[in-house]
């Protein structure tokens, strides 16, 4: 006799969306859509539509369950379900569940609960899938168990009762049912009906995972990346995404790219993380489709094409996907892979601005500062870059640093200049740094000061702002809040010629004047070791630098 199945809610717990598979898995998870009716006429007695392999075993199905045998009955509603031997035919599975029903067949209880919650052979009746898996579980089906605390999880046809959708999971657990273990750690890890309990969530997850659940594989490796109730382990926690990947686990195959993107438990390998990213985008996954017009916006793992970005940064900004809105955005606003459209752009920036984008806000705040696509605005610029800072988006922050030392758009205020120019410097965005370093510099809103001036142009040139690395040199070279030092000065110059600053480039000549041949070596050697010390992000490796 064949099992009953599953409804099977799945979480990727890694990213930040939540999709539900509602009355549709087979046994064990995974997402499989059940296809409503061929037609509205039963299609039982289509002699010629039988597979030939199953119609001996189907007629005696047949027979039996016409006689009253209710596994029978529950079988033949299985057959017909799942056009096991027959055509699909929901109309007549639900027919034949109803009949077994009759004889309190709890497997037939459980699937035709799960038709009533879709709506699938029968108008969908919320209230009648309960008492459906009600009367299963009572019985002891653990499918039913747990069909039924979810229920009670989602608030479908009952009133919502996290504590009772934890007793009914506890209960199919307690059975060794791996779906009710998944749903069970979903509890613990959020603490819903439960005490949150990472650990206890971590226990369930594995249990699951052993079992071959891919949801639960998945929810195992996000645990052991983010060390939650267990010590963070990245190996583990790709091994584990990669086997719920394999099973198609939409969430695990954008984990598992994202682990190679970034080289978590595995060597970074682009073109391995592409490979996933487009599994899941083909499979219509919104933040797979945005991540691979990534790749192909940048060229990493792929060659790079601006019309497949294009087309991918479409798809997920169909979808409704914010980064997806702004990225599409971005490619209107620079024609990269279209014509350029500053009108998409704005308000594909708006879209992704009003959902608390960062960026978008900050980017649609340009386009009213300089007047692209629509009339110059200050004020409206001060909003949406006020928004985009007060989220801490760097370069919002020192653009406003800016309009509040000019008076654009804001009332004049050297203090919320200040406060926002450090705000943005904190975070370490040189222009900031450099901004700062030109004010105490210049005693433009504050009282001028050389050594703090110097402190800020320095990191600054850490960071490779390369006018900073020029401030860095010219201040050496006149001993502006530093002492007079030559070799110092041409090494710093030196970086920012290379970059191409022109004011380091009419430098160089001046200090090489004053300088020996033996200095001009050891300032060489010094600007290689202030080049490394900026690649490894280690200043401390500089001897004397100060």
């Amino acid at each position: 006799m064949p099992s009953p199945y599953s409804k099977s809610p799945f979480f990727p717990n890694l990213r930040s969306v939540t999709l539900w598979c509602a009355a549709s898995t087979l046994i064990l998870g995974g997402c499989a859509t059940t296809q409503p009716p061929q037609s509205d006429e039963p299609q039982a007695d289509s002699e010629s539509a039988i597979d030939p392999n199953y119609s001996s075993e189907f007629h005696r199905t047949r027979i039996l369950a016409e006689e009253g045998d209710a596994d029978a009955q529950y079988t033949l509603g299985y057959l017909y379900h799942f056009g096991d031997g027959a055509p699909q035919d929901l109309i007549a599975a639900a027919g034949w569940y109803e009949k077994a029903v009759r004889q309190n067949h709890a497997s037939a209880q459980n699937n035709l609960g799960v038709l009533y919650e879709s709506g699938y052979g029968v108008e969908q009746d919320l209230v009648r899938a309960v008492e459906l898996y009600r009367a299963a579980a009572e019985q002891g089906d653990a499918v039913a168990q747990d069909n039924l605390g979810m229920m009670y999880y989602w608030g479908d046809g009952v009133e919502q009762s996290f504590d009772k959708a934890a007793h009914w999971l506890s209960q199919s657990a307690g059975q060794r049912y791996a779906e009710a273990h998944y749903h069970l750690g979903l509890l613990y890890e959020n603490g819903e009906g439960v005490e949150e309990n990472l650990e206890t969530a971590f226990d369930h997850y594995e249990w699951a995972a052993r079992e071959g659940h891919s949801a639960a594989q998945n929810a195992l490796g996000v645990l052991y990346l983010q060390g939650a109730g267990v010590e963070a382990d990245y190996e583990e926690a790709v091994l584990w995404m990669q086997l719920a990947a394999e099973q198609d686990h939409l969430g695990a195959q954008y984990n598992v790219a994202w682990m190679f993107e970034n080289g978590y438990g595995v060597d970074a390998d682009p073109s391995v993380a592409a490979n996933w990213y487009r599994k899941a985008a083909i499979r219509g996954d919104a933040d797979a489709q945005n991540a691979l017009g990534l790749m192909y916006e940048d060229g990493r793992g792929v060659q790079q094409d601006h019309d497949k970005a294009f087309g991918w940064f479409k798809k997920a900004a169909e979808q409704d996907h914010i980064d997806g809105w702004f990225n599409l955005g971005w490619s209107y606003a620079y024609g990269l892979g279209t014509e350029q459209d500053i009108e998409q752009a704005h308000r594909l920036y708006g879209l992704a601005a009003e959902q608390g984008h960062d960026n978008a806000q900050y980017r649609l705040a340009l386009l009213y500062y300089d007047g692209v696509g629509v009339e110059t605005d200050y004020d409206t610029a001060a909003q949406w870059l006020v928004r985009s800072a007060e989220q801490g988006y760097s370069p919002a922050q020192n653009h406003l640093a800016y309009l509040y030392k000019t008076g654009l758009g804001v009332v004049q205020d050297f203090d919320q200049s200040l406060h926002w120019y450090r705000k943005a410097a904190e975070q370490e965005y040189s222009i900031a740094e450099n901004n700062l370093g030109e004010l105490y510099y210049e005693g433009l809103i504050v009282e001028r000061h050389f050594p703090t001036a110097f402190r800020w142009f320095r990191k600054a040139a850490l960071h490779e702002h390369d006018h900073a690395q020029y401030s860095v040199a010219y201040m050496y070279y006149t001993g502006e809040g530093v002492s007079v030092d030559l070799v110092r000065a041409y090494a710093w110059n030196d970086l920012a010629a290379e970059a191409g600053n022109s004011s380091a480039i009419a430098l160089r000549p001046m200090l090489s004047a004053g300088m020996t041949r033996g200095e001009i070596r050891q300032a060489k050697g010094l600007a290689a070791q202030i080049r490394s010390a900026i690649e490894t992000g280690d200043a401390s490796a500089l001897p004397g630098v100060e």
